[in-house]
C-alpha cells in the first residue's frame, strides 16, 4: 500500500558535517566483528571503500560529502546472535533532504484477515461442493534481493 505524502524536503544545501567530530555510534566502535560487516557489503558493491575524504569528494565530482553514522543491533534469540547493521541517514538531515512522495504501508494482520474472510464469502458455493475447499498462506523473506 501506497499513501500519498505532502514532505518539505531539506534542501541539499543546507546539509552540513562536522568532519572533525564525526564517528560512528558506540555500537559500532566497540564491536569487532562491525567492520567485518561493511567489508562483506563492499565486497557485495553495495558500499564503496575510500581511504580519505579527499578520495569521496573526488569520487563525488568535487562536492563536500555528507557523513551518516553507522549503528549496529544485536539481538541473541534461541542461542543464536543476530546482527544488524544501519546507516542513520536522520541525524546528518539526508533523511530530511530526501524527497517523499509516497509511503510505504506494510499491511497487517488484520487486513490479510479481512482479505481471507472476503475470498471465503466469494467462493462459499464453491467451497459447498468442495472438501478441499480452503485458503493456504505461505510467506517469502528475501535477503540481499537485488
Amino acid at each position: 500500500m501506497f499513501l500519498r505524502t505532502d514532505v518539505n524536503a531539506l534542501a541539499p544545501e543546507e546539509l552540513a558535517t562536522d568532519y572533525g567530530h564525526h564517528q560512528a555510534y558506540r555500537s559500532v566502535e566497540e564491536d569487532d566483528e562491525a567492520w567485518s560487516d561493511i567489508m562483506a557489503l563492499v565486497q557485495r558493491g553495495w558500499l564503496r571503500q575510500c581511504g580519505s575524504l579527499g578520495e569521496v569528494a573526488a569520487f563525488l565530482d568535487g562536492e563536500a560529502p555528507v557523513l551518516s553514522k553507522f549503528g549496529i543491533v544485536t539481538k541473541t534469540r534461541n542461542g543464536r546472535i543476530k546482527r544488524r547493521l544501519i546507516l542513520d541517514s536522520q541525524v546528518s538531515g539526508v533523511s530530511a533532504a530526501a524527497s517523499k512522495l509516497e509511503r510505504v504501508l506494510l499491511p497487517k494482520l488484520l487486513d490479510v484477515a479481512v482479505d481471507v474472510l472476503d475470498v471465503i464469502a466469494a467462493n462459499t458455493a464453491q467451497a459447498a461442493q468442495s472438501r478441499d475447499a480452503g485458503a493456504e498462506f505461505f510467506a517469502l523473506d528475501f535477503q540481499d534481493a537485488s
